[in-house]
């Protein structure tokens, strides 16, 4: 080996290393300074005006209390019971007519 080929393959080693580096440097100059997910589930975020007393809450201040619940059932009273006798209004079952003869 003379030494021409000797030190152009020490060239093309030393060509690949500063490659590598700049790629890495430039990997880690990407991710630099993003910020890390916040966790709310075991880390709440702070109230910013947290109320200090009773009449501060927002009930005090015009949006008024809650409105009364139903007295039975989903949506209040039964409606009126039904026997099931009564007619539904269904078409009779009565065969397709047919035009062709």
């Amino acid at each position: 080996m003379t030494s021409a080929t000797a030190m152009a393959h020490v060239l093309k080693r030393v060509l690949f290393m500063r490659i590598t580096i700049v790629v890495a440097l430039v990997l880690l100059a990407a991710c630099r300074g993003e910020p890390v997910p916040r966790d709310y589930q075991n880390a709440p975020p702070d109230m910013t005006n947290a109320p200090q007393s009773q009449t501060a809450t927002p009930a005090q201040h015009g949006m008024g209390d809650a409105p009364p619940q139903p007295s039975t059932g989903n949506e209040g009273p039964n409606p009126k019971a039904t026997t099931g006798t009564e007619t539904t209004g269904t078409l009779p079952d009565t065969p397709p007519v047919s035009t062709t003869t």
